[in-house]
C-alpha cells in the first residue's frame, strides 16, 4: 500500500527539538541518523536475509513520520548554520 498523504504533509507544522537543532557537528548528525535507521528502518520485520518481507501500514507510517521529523530538524540545523555564518 502506498502512503496516504494528508493535509499536514508539510514540514512547517512539525515541532523541532531545539536542543537537537543546536547540534552543529555533521558527525553527530550521521550517528543520529544511523541510530534511527537501526532502531526503526532496519528493525524487524526487516532483516538481512534473502526472504521478502511484507511491510505493514504501521511500519510505513512510522518511517514516514521519522523521515519528516528528520527533514524538519535538518532544515532547522541548516538555517542555524547559515544564520551563524552570516553574523
Amino acid at each position: 500500500m502506498a502512503a496516504v498523504p494528508d493535509a499536514n504533509d508539510g514540514i512547517a507544522s512539525i515541532r523541532v527539538n531545539e536542543i537537537a537543532a543546536q547540534i552543529s557537528d555533521p558527525e553527530a548528525w550521521i550517528n543520529e541518523s544511523a541510530d534511527l535507521a537501526k532502531q526503526f528502518a532496519y528493525a524487524p520485520p526487516v532483516s538481512t536475509g534473502t526472504n521478502a518481507v511484507l511491510l505493514m501500514r504501521e511500519y510505513e507510517t512510522n518511517a514516514r513520520n521519522i523521515a519528516r521529523s528528520q527533514v524538519a530538524l535538518a532544515a532547522t540545523r541548516l538555517a542555524n548554520l547559515i544564520n551563524n555564518a552570516l553574523k
